[in-house]
C-alpha cells in the first residue's frame, strides 16, 4: 500500500496545526528568556541615550556661564537720549554722572567757487591736501584737469586717508566739496595748488593764509563737562573719559545738565542663575526617572541598579555643592549666594539671600561660576569626561551593544534548534498519520468482508 505523506490527509485530523502549535511552544520555551533579556538591554540602551541627551542639554546651559559676561552685565540709562547715549562693559563701575555738553565735534568742510560744469578745466600742476593727521599730493595734467577729474583723482589716491571729495551742481554752477574724514580741530584740512599753468591756485585754502575755498564747517573738538570736569575730544564718541564707558554725543546744550547712570544688571544675573538651576534640575529629573523604583507597584526604571549612573549622579551633586577654597575673597559655594539643595538633590534660589549676595559683592558671583576653574567649567569638564569615547556612559553603551549582538547570535542558534525540532515532530506526525490511514483502510476492508458473509444482515 502506498504511504500517505501529506500531513492529516490520511487521518482526517488537522495535524499540521498541531505541529505548528508544538513548534511555537518549543520556540517560546527556549527563546522567551532571551527575548526578555534583549528587551531589557534595549531599554537600558535607550535610557542611556536619554540620559546622555540630558547631560548634553545641561552642557549647553553651562557654556555661556563659563564667561563672566552673563553675571556682570551693566544697565545704562541716560536722562536724555537725544543728548547722548552710552554703553558700559562688564568691568565698568556703577555710578551716576552729571554731564553738560557744550559743543559737538564737527568735521571741516570746504567748498569751491562755482565752475560752469563738471568738465570745466581748473588747471594743471600739483595739488597738495594736508591736515594734522597727514597729507598727500596728486599730479594734475591736461588729461585730468577738469573739476570732475580732480574729484576722482583725490578719491582714488591710495594714500588719501584725510578727505573725501564730491561735486554739487547748483543753480550757479558746479562746486567741489572737500570733507575731512576725521572730526575735530586736528582733522581740519589745507589745500595748495602749485606749478603747471597756475589754475589749481583756485583751490588754495589755509586757515591762516589764502582762502580761495569757503569754509562751510570748521573742524571743532567736542567740549563737555563730566561731574564738573572739562573734557575735550576730536570725536563725538568718547571712550576714555569714564573708565570702561563709551559716550556718544548727539546734541549740545550748555544750559542743560544731563545724567548718565550705570548700575549692575541684577535681573540679567538672576536670569543666568535661574537658567543654571533649571538646567541642573532638569538633568536630575531625567536621571531620577531612569533610575526610579516604585515600592507600591514594584516597577523600576530601565537604569535602576546601574552603578555607573549612581556614580555619575553622586559626583555631580557633590561637585555642585562643593566649596571652592581657592576663591580667597567673595563667595566659595552656591549656598553662599542663596542656591541650596534639597534632600533629593534639586537646587532652588532663595531670593532674599541672593539679593544680599548682590549687595555684598555683585562681581564675585560671576567669579564663582566663570573662568577655567569656575563651577560651570568644572561641571562641564566632568560631564565631558562621562560622554567622551573613553567615558563611563560610552563604556556602558558599548557593553550593551555587544550584549545585544550576542543575543542575535544566540537567536540564530535557537532558530536552528527549533527547525530541527519541527522536522522531527513533523516526521513523527507523518508516520502517525500514515499509520492511522493504514488502520482506517484495514478497518474498512474488514467491514466490507464481514458484510459479505452469510447472515451478516442479522
Amino acid at each position: 500500500m502506498e504511504r500517505i505523506s501529506t500531513l492529516g490527509i490520511a487521518s482526517g485530523i488537522d495535524l499540521g496545526a498541531l505541529v505548528s502549535q508544538l513548534v511555537e511552544a518549543e520556540r517560546q520555551s527556549i527563546s522567551g528568556p532571551l527575548e526578555s533579556q534583549q528587551a531589557i538591554a534595549q531599554g537600558k540602551l535607550s535610557a542611556f541615550s536619554v540620559f546622555s541627551g540630558s547631560l548634553s542639554a545641561f552642557q549647553s546651559v553651562l557654556e555661556p556661564l563659563q564667561s563672566q559676561d552673563g553675571f556682570q552685565g551693566r544697565v545704562v540709562q541716560t536722562s536724555n537720549e537725544e543728548a547722548f547715549t552710552l554703553t558700559a562693559d562688564t568691568a565698568s563701575a556703577a555710578g551716576v554722572y552729571d554731564i553738560v555738553i557744550d559743543q559737538l565735534a564737527t568735521s571741516n568742510k570746504l567748498r569751491s567757487a562755482a565752475f560752469d560744469g563738471p568738465d570745466t578745466v581748473v588747471g594743471t600742476g600739483s595739488l597738495a591736501i594736508a591736515s594734522a593727521q597727514g597729507g598727500f599730493s596728486i599730479a594734475i595734467d591736461t588729461e585730468n584737469a577738469s573739476i570732475e577729474a580732480i574729484r576722482d583723482a583725490i578719491n582714488a589716491e591710495p594714500t588719501n586717508e584725510i578727505v573725501r571729495a564730491s561735486l554739487v551742481n547748483s543753480d550757479d554752477g558746479t562746486h567741489l566739496i572737500l570733507t575731512a574724514l576725521e572730526s575735530g580741530v586736528a582733522g581740519s584740512i589745507s589745500v595748495s595748488g602749485t606749478g603747471g599753468d597756475g589754475g589749481l591756485a583756485q583751490l588754495d585754502y589755509s586757515s591762516g593764509g589764502t582762502q580761495n575755498l569757503v569754509e562751510l564747517t570748521a573742524g571743532a573738538d567736542a567740549s563737555l563737562t563730566i561731574d564738573g570736569l572739562r573734557v575735550t575730544s576730536a570725536s563725538n564718541i568718547i571712550t576714555d573719559a569714564i573708565d570702561r564707558v563709551s559716550l556718544t554725543l548727539l546734541k549740545a546744550d550748555a544750559a542743560a545738565t544731563e545724567q548718565a547712570t550705570i548700575t549692575f544688571d541684577r535681573e540679567g544675573a538672576r536670569a543666568a542663575l535661574g537658567t543654571f538651576v533649571d538646567g541642573y534640575n532638569n538633568m536630575l529629573a531625567t536621571l531620577r526617572q531612569q533610575t526610579r523604583f516604585d515600592l507600591e507597584t514594584q516597577s523600576s526604571g530601565p537604569l535602576f541598579g546601574e552603578s555607573s549612573v549612581r556614580g555619575i549622579s553622586s559626583e555631580l551633586r557633590e561637585l555642585a555643592a562643593a566649596r571652592d577654597t581657592q576663591l580667597n575673597a567673595g563667595f566659595q559655594a552656591l549656598a553662599d549666594i542663596g542656591i541650596t539643595s534639597s534632600v533629593s538633590g534639586e537646587l532652588s534660589i532663595d531670593a532674599e539671600r541672593l539679593d544680599a549676595a548682590f549687595d555684598a559683592g555683585f562681581n564675585d558671583i560671576g567669579r564663582l561660576f566663570a573662568g577655567d576653574d569656575g563651577l560651570a567649567s568644572r561641571l562641564n569638564a566632568r560631564i565631558e569626561s562621562y560622554l567622551d569615547e573613553d567615558g563611563r556612559i560610552t563604556a556602558a553603551t558599548d557593553t550593551l551593544d555587544a550584549q545585544i549582538e550576542r543575543f542575535g547570535e544566540r537567536r540564530e542558534v535557537i532558530e536552528r534548534r527549533v527547525e530541527a525540532f519541527e522536522a522531527r515532530t513533523r516526521a513523527q506526525f507523518i508516520a502517525l498519520d500514515t499509520l492511522i490511514g493504514e488502520l482506517n483502510n484495514t478497518s474498512a476492508f474488514l467491514a466490507q468482508q464481514l458484510a459479505g458473509l452469510p447472515g451478516s444482515g442479522s
